[in-house]
């Protein structure tokens, strides 16, 4: 079985970084990163977040995704 995690993503702590939060997930065995994007809530940039993450972490050893990506709305034309 292969159990995930969410980054801390709706209030960071300001004494764990992305980096860290990333390798201690990684450290401890979960197979999967997620994150979500939130309008209402001060959050981590998801697609950012992740990348840092994999840049710190084995790219191989873990599945990253985002449960909830807010895209700007359509310009009218």
């Amino acid at each position: 079985m292969e159990i995930g995690i969410g980054l801390q993503a709706l209030h960071p702590d300001p004494d764990l970084s992305v980096v860290d939060w990333a390798r201690r997930a990684e450290e401890r065995g979960f197979s999967t990163l997620g994150t979500t994007d939130r309008l209402a809530y001060d959050t981590y940039e998801p697609l950012t977040a992740l990348a840092v993450a994999a840049g710190a972490t084995c790219a191989s050893a873990c599945h990253r995704g985002v449960g909830r990506l807010v895209l700007p709305p359509p310009t009218p034309r």
